[in-house]
């Protein structure tokens, strides 16, 4: 048998945010990067691999003269570009949209900076990884991964190298490091890491990779690290300075059937699912709000109503991406760290809404809004007809009874409730076109008449034409949950459901060595009596108060007309430590498993009680008993910020905030007389919505009914005015709906026009695609979870559509 090759990995991880901030972070590269440059200058073989565009924009407008001198080691083949990504994101918490533009930004500045195509996926300290990558990763031109977490204790693989597969059957050749990517930088430690990994070698293929580098705060290869690998003598290997690319390429000469992974890459401090969950909302906040704003500046740019404002969007974008840095988002920072991305989030909220409002201001004074009354616009951003349940503030407030009429000029259901003692709202239900809009009129009423309606309210119960629901009075739970339509009891018999359960939370902010959180120490129990503020033909709310030590819970829950699901809107108080709050919720199903969402797909995972990473969504589908038969019935629980979960037979339970201290990492022992910062304390306040139905989550559309609930359709008040759109609009519209529009907007470069759409039911099909108001129309074949991407130009005649990557490229 040849020479055992040891490709020898030069690096030097760099956390830009973590135990410090983004400044010293800065300070940290600059070092690093200058030091690899010298050691270049004084070792003619010496290879240096670092990604992250993030680290390269900092050079480029801080030390032009350094940018330089590493624009010349890339040419020179001496400066290797790995990860293709602006960051190491965490590979759980961002949808699947951000993924992609990890790609699509981070490898245009590469290509554009240094004219590299980076190939290598790289994200060697993120936390675990979700099988919605190898999609993402092979469309965005990345064929391989690097990775090395979980570890061999956490997840049990056939092989260091393999074929990683996602569901849509995209593959990229992945790795898992058999060590540290980082190393303490001595001669010794460096032999022994070799030794070891010799000692495990590959028994078919002849080639290894091992990184070495002082790590984490940067620091890089040191002098002794590279005059030990030129004199490394040992029979039988060879050390050679390499890059991942040149590893992969010589195995993949070597052997191709490589075992085969159809599954995601977990668990690694599950605690990160949950603790600093106010990054969390702001990162789901902040990525619809753009993916939104370009939806609408799309429109107004193809009608040639305003420019599309792709620098104010692209910064947006960046802080966004930067934001999601493993340890910004997974909440493992100092809580000075934690300022500046505050301000950042302030930026995209502020530059994100002027984008959007000016673009729908925009589309607004162009429509023709004539008629009696008060005209509203609504805006819906998803790519199918909605119909939502929405309010708006009524700007006369002398108004005491009104009238809303739809589109057709016809009178709907409505009613006026009190915001405060000065304010009302009106809430009734929009019919809104697919990413279009529709104008209602809002006119004084002169006699009040009764509406019909199923709800029902009361101070212990509420009930529309589909749940009835009762409280207990002692407790403020759900004491029975009925679902009229299917005639069965969904909460598991002597339970109660949306129980805030508070549980012992020893671990440290990771939740280091923690595959569940059980230990319940506590309840929040009702203070006073539930009290009805909604009650109406639409809606119908009671409003429950409770309390657990120093901590208190309000709670909003509304059943509408006419719509299957309960809402809860929540806010807390928390001033616990060392402490995690979940809501319970019992069901009366049998099953094994339960479905979560993941970056552009799904997952099922067995229910044994585990913390599980997941998205938006979440369900539990099996059987359940109605009138001593079994039929399929299933539960879904649809969140607007959280990110972990845990399912024990038939109790889901959904993880809310933890409170351990910040940045604190075993095998740490808290001091005695120290003040210590906690995490979560004081208020929050999040959506999450029930639905009980029959079969699976397919049937009962649930990415679409999660897509609305993170993404409400927007009002806005007009005046009265012709105009040369008519009250209803329809940019695009796609069908069936089990196909999903989460991008549309323009492309990169010139004046195409960019659609992404992913299928979401693992089952394939046909998308009809309509681009109702340019009359085109067209169809696309679809793999289970595909995502694919298409490059519109609508200026020509027939226009051309044409699939493309991820990266905006000819496919």
């Amino acid at each position: 048998m040849s020479e055992y090759t040891i490709h020898m990995i030069g690096n030097a991880h760099i956390d830009p945010v973590w135990l410090w901030r983004w400044t010293e972070g800065l300070e940290v590269v600059k070092s690093t990067y200058r030091q690899a440059i010298e050691f270049m200058k004084e070792f003619p073989d010496f290879i240096f691999t670092a990604g992250q565009a993030i680290t390269y924009k900092w050079i480029e407008e801080n030390d032009p003269q350094l940018f330089e001198e590493i624009k010349h080691f890339v040419k020179a083949g001496r400066w290797n570009i790995v990860n293709g990504w602006w960051v190491q994101p965490d590979c759980n918490i961002p949808q699947g949209e951000s993924f992609v533009r990890q790609g699509l930004y981070g490898k245009r500045y590469f290509r554009e900076k240094f004219g590299v195509d980076v190939r290598v996926g790289y994200n060697v300290d993120s936390f675990g990884h979700n099988r919605g990558l190898p999609q993402i990763l092979k469309k965005s031109g990345l064929d391989y991964y690097v990775f090395m977490r979980p570890g061999p204790e956490e997840k049990k693989l056939e092989g260091r190298l393999f074929w990683w597969e996602g569901q849509d059957g995209s593959r990229v050749l992945a790795v898992r490091l058999a060590h540290a990517y980082s190393s303490p930088g001595d001669k010794d430690s460096l032999f022994k890491k070799i030794e070891e990994l010799y000692a495990r070698r590959f028994d078919d293929i002849n080639d290894d990779i091992c990184f070495y580098g002082v790590g984490d705060h940067g620091g890089g290869p040191t002098r002794e690290e590279i005059l030990a690998i030129k004199e490394f003598n040992k029979p039988g290997i060879r050390l050679i300075f390499s890059t991942p690319d040149a590893f992969f390429s010589s195995v993949l000469k070597q052997k191709t059937d490589f075992p085969v992974l159809k599954d995601d890459l977990q668990h690694h401090a599950r605690g990160c699912y949950s603790v600093v969950s106010w990054i969390k909302k702001e990162n789901r906040r902040s990525e619809n709000l753009l993916l939104t704003a370009e939806k609408f500046s799309s429109i107004a740019y193809l009608l040639e109503l305003s420019g599309y404002p792709s620098e104010r969007i692209l910064r947006s974008w960046l802080k966004v991406l930067f934001n999601q840095f493993h340890d910004i988002l997974c909440g493992t920072s100092i809580p000075e760290a934690y300022e500046d991305c505050r301000k950042d989030y302030e930026e995209i909220f502020k530059d994100g809404n002027e984008i959007l409002n000016t673009t729908l201001r925009e589309i607004s004074s162009r429509v023709n809004t004539s008629g009696p009354g008060q005209a509203v616009i609504f805006f819906n951003p998803s790519s199918w007809k909605r119909k939502e349940v929405v309010s708006v503030e009524l700007k006369d407030e002398n108004l005491k009874e009104v009238s809303i009429l739809n589109p057709h000029r016809r009178k709907i259901p409505c009613q006026v409730s009190s915001l405060n003692d000065s304010k009302k709202r009106l809430v009734f239900c929009a019919e809104v076109p697919a990413l279009g809009y529709s104008v209602y009129r809002i006119i004084p009423r002169q006699k009040k008449r009764k509406e019909r309606s199923y709800l029902k309210i009361s101070s212990s119960s509420i009930e529309n034409d589909f749940y009835f629901l009762q409280i207990n009075p002692r407790s403020g739970n759900i004491l029975h949950l009925y679902d009229k339509i299917n005639r069965v009891s969904v909460i598991a018999p002597g339970r109660e459901g949306n129980e805030m359960l508070v549980l012992e939370d020893p671990s440290d902010t990771w939740g280091h060595g923690v595959n569940s959180y059980e230990k319940v120490t506590g309840k929040f129990l009702i203070q006073g009596k539930p009290e009805i503020v909604e009650s109406g033909p639409v809606k119908a709310t009671l409003r429950i108060k409770s309390v657990f030590l120093n901590s208190t819970v309000e709670q909003e829950i509304s059943l509408y007309d006419g719509m299957p699901r309960i809402e809860f809107n929540t806010k807390v108080n928390w001033q616990e430590k060392h402490k995690m709050l979940k809501v319970d919720f019992p069901l009366a199903i049998e099953s094994e498993e339960t479905t979560y969402e993941i970056p552009y797909g799904t997952i099922v995972r067995m229910n044994i009680g585990e913390e599980e990473p997941g998205q938006a969504w979440i369900d539990i589908t099996g059987t359940i008993v109605r009138r001593g038969r079994k039929i399929k019935y299933g539960v879904s629980l649809i969140n607007d910020c959280k990110y972990g979960f845990s399912v024990y037979g038939n109790e889901i339970r959904m993880s809310i905030l933890r409170s351990p201290i910040f940045a604190f990492h075993d095998p740490r022992v808290p001091e005695p007389g120290v003040d210590y910062k906690y995490t979560d304390q004081g208020e929050h306040d999040f959506r999450y919505v029930l639905i009980a139905h029959r079969g699976d989550w397919r049937k009962a559309g649930i990415p679409g009914v999660s897509y609305e609930f993170n993404n409400p359709v927007i009002s806005g008040f007009e005046d009265s005015h012709p105009g040369v759109y008519p009250g209803k609009f329809s940019a695009l519209r796609i069908e069936p709906s089990n196909f999903i529009c989460t991008v549309f907007k323009k492309h990169e470069e010139g004046t195409c026009m960019i659609l992404r759409l992913h299928e979401t039911n693992g089952r394939g099909g046909v998308a009809h695609i309509h681009l109702p108001w340019f009359k085109v129309s067209f169809k696309r074949h679809f793999r289970p979870y595909e995502v694919k991407t298409l490059r519109m130009d609508l200026d020509e005649k027939p226009p051309r559509i044409e699939e493309c990557n991820l990266t905006e490229e000819a496919g």
